[in-house]
């Protein structure tokens, strides 16, 4: 089965569910029968391409400004950070706090 990503579908079903898209897969795949058998499954060519699903701690502060501002765009938030990480990426942006010369090893 082949699928195509849908960005209006997908906030659609957001704004209906309160639930990103990934979040969903990640929750029924939990709850996947054991028993399928994937013998003859066939390696997605496309893999490398997709997001990969992390668990990281934000802060509330940063959590509760892009749910805001998902709702102001009718985007969800998880979709704006994921943006928002890309534009830093390919911008080459860097946080003010990271030092610009290599810090020294620490010897134990």
């Amino acid at each position: 089965m082949i699928f195509e990503w849908d960005e209006t579908k997908a906030k659609t079903n957001y704004t209906k569910h309160k639930v990103s898209f990934e979040c969903a897969i990640l929750e029924k795949a939990v709850k996947m029968k054991s028993n399928y058998d994937f013998s003859k499954a066939i390696k997605n060519p496309y893999a490398k391409k997709l997001k990969k699903t992390i668990c990281i701690n934000i802060s509330e502060s940063v959590l509760s400004y892009f749910k805001e501002l998902s709702e102001k765009t009718d985007i969800p938030y998880q979709t704006l950070i994921n943006m928002f990480l890309a534009q830093a990426k390919a911008e080459k942006m860097e946080p003010k706090f990271i030092a610009k010369t290599p810090r020294k090893k620490q010897v134990a």
